[in-house]
């Protein structure tokens, strides 16, 4: 006999098993898409998930933005070097008018003064004690006093030029032309090294694009878009990084630069340069302001002094001071690159065959960059207008843009080239010999005057 209890466990299993039938025999529901995670696998996200992102119909990496970004730097940092290069050239040439005139006015000084020496040796020679000689007398003291007149004019602004002049070295830390300089030179290497970092930049991001498009999924996804939007769709570079780039290469055009090897004599380091084509060798200085040359290589190079030379006084590093004038190179050239029209101080004749220096007058052009365990000179020059003109700065002066050349007149035709500065007013008597007073004529001239009696 079969227990109630049994089969009331039996017939529990028999529906579990029913149930556990049923149910795998029922087909399984399949989750619904993650819409998210579909989206994952589109053309769009692909090239998204490079860093890749969309402007019109190009896709480009975001290192773009800070490339441009860089590049829009880099034509400011040149604005305010052709600005600042403008701004030397109108310094320069006031210094230039202000030195002329200094030269024409103690030309001038020297030319009265030999009048005024005339007109006293005509009126020792004069003699006295009759109304005719004292008649004579008096016109020779009022045309000598209209020279002195004039003379002492001519003084007084050279006098004031000249006080100008010492002030400007006396304060030579706030000297305008040499903030100017520190200025210029500044900006200019900031610059140059903003140039040299571009590309490297740009040359690091066109590398990137080239791997990209190695990519099959990169092609695909391309092509996939293009179809999808019936527009074609192609990968970067843009069109501003591409002209930005030909505004590089344009710039790179105008950074130059040159090594230099220097010879070590005696502890002090030379170099080799051409003065006015002449081949020199030149102690090498930054710290002299001026170049320095001696009298017998002054003549040998073809330069000869002018009355208008400034003088000028140098002190040696014992502390001498010497005495000379400044005068001009015509061109020196060191490497690759020339300068023209440098200053420089002729020693005079009794210092000998002294030492050629080659000073901040010549370097003051270019970044320099002296490394004394290699033995090398480095020098960096922005190039800003045509070398054909043989100036110290050369270039198209178009670099990053439209730029105008930084060494362009400030207004208009106003440009001073080849002219010189407008001469002081002369005075009237400038050059004309004192008149002799017949009656002064010494006996036995041709006029057959005599003088009269006592």
């Amino acid at each position: 006999m079969i227990d109630s209890r049994s089969v009331t466990r039996f017939a529990i299993l028999v529906s579990l098993g029913i149930a556990a039938s049923a149910a795998a025999q029922e087909p399984k529901a399949t989750p619904a898409p993650d819409q998210p995670a579909a989206a994952q696998g589109s053309p769009e996200e692909t090239l998204k998930g490079l860093l890749l992102k969309r402007t019109g119909t190009t896709w480009i990496l975001s290192d773009e933005t800070s490339v441009l970004k860089d590049i829009r730097d880099a034509r400011d940092l040149y604005r305010r070097v052709a600005q600042g290069m403008m701004n030397q050239q109108q310094v320069a040439a006031e210094a230039g008018r202000q030195k002329m005139e200094m030269g024409q006015l103690r030309e001038q000084s020297s030319l009265l003064q030999q009048q005024v020496t005339q007109y006293d040796q005509q009126l020792a020679q004069t003699p006295g004690g009759n109304p005719l000689y004292d008649a004579q007398r008096d016109q020779l003291n009022n045309e000598r006093n209209q020279v002195v007149g004039a003379l002492n004019q001519l003084n007084n602004r050279l006098n004031q030029l000249e006080r100008e002049d010492r002030d400007k070295d006396r304060n030579r830390d706030q000297d305008p032309a040499l903030l100017l300089n520190a200025e210029v030179s500044e900006a200019r290497e900031k610059y140059m090294q903003s140039v040299y970092d571009l590309r490297k930049s740009v040359d690091a991001l066109l590398s990137k694009y080239s791997e990209l498009a190695k990519k099959p999924e990169v092609n695909q996804a391309l092509e996939a878009i293009s179809a999808s939007t019936k527009s074609k769709h192609r990968l970067g570079p843009s069109k501003p990084l591409l002209e930005a780039i030909k505004q590089l290469e344009k710039a790179e055009g105008s950074v130059q630069s040159d090594s230099i090897t220097l010879h070590k004599e005696s502890g002090v380091y030379h170099l080799y340069a051409n003065l006015n084509k002449v081949p020199t060798k030149m102690v090498f200085d930054t710290g002299a302001g001026l170049t320095t040359i001696s009298a017998k290589l002054a003549q040998k190079i073809g330069v000869k002094p002018l009355p208008t030379d400034q003088p000028v006084t140098l002190k040696t590093a014992d502390g001498t001071e010497i005495q000379t004038k400044i005068q001009t190179i015509p061109s020196i050239r060191v490497g690759k690159f020339s300068v023209a029209n440098v200053e420089c101080a002729v020693m005079p004749e009794d210092k000998g065959d002294v030492d050629p220096l080659l000073g901040q007058s010549f370097f003051k052009h270019f970044n320099v960059d002296f490394r004394p365990d290699a033995g090398r000179l480095s020098l960096k020059r922005l190039q800003t207008e045509t070398d054909a003109e043989n100036k110290a700065v050369a270039g198209s002066g178009t670099e990053f843009g439209s730029e105008p050349s930084a060494t362009a007149p400030a207004t208009g035709k106003g440009t001073t080239k080849g002219r010189k500065p407008a001469r002081p007013s002369r005075p009237t008597l400038r050059g004309k010999k004192p008149a002799t007073p017949k009656a002064a004529t010494p006996a036995g001239s041709s006029d057959g005057a005599e003088p009269a009696p006592n």
